[in-house]
């Protein structure tokens, strides 16, 4: 019986290159709609976000959870929640340009 492959060698590991910088492109455009949604009064929770090491979004400030849950009339819907809303879109938008 014969074994079929759909990807093989290079252009497998080129589906997987082009995959990975389509995402990695997504979470930078995902971490600039957050930092442009946080609200400023020092600039420290804006300033505070980055990738970790994981891939995730993060915010080392305690404080962020009660700006993202409506403590700040500057952005009552919170900045995460609305822009997990447009990651599907995002990745789209990205997986057109690469």
């Amino acid at each position: 019986m014969a074994t079929y492959k759909v990807m093989a060698g290079n252009e497998g590991d080129k589906l997987m290159d082009v995959t990975n910088e389509i995402l990695e492109e997504a979470k930078k455009e995902m971490l600039k709609r957050i930092k442009d949604r946080t609200p400023v009064d020092t600039g420290r929770a804006r300033d505070g976000w980055y990738i970790n090491t994981d891939g995730d979004i993060a915010n080392p400030h305690e404080y962020v959870k009660y700006l993202e849950f409506g403590s700040s009339d500057q952005a009552p819907q919170g900045m995460v929640r609305i822009t997990a809303l447009e990651a599907e879109s995002i990745i789209k938008q990205m997986a057109r340009k690469a």
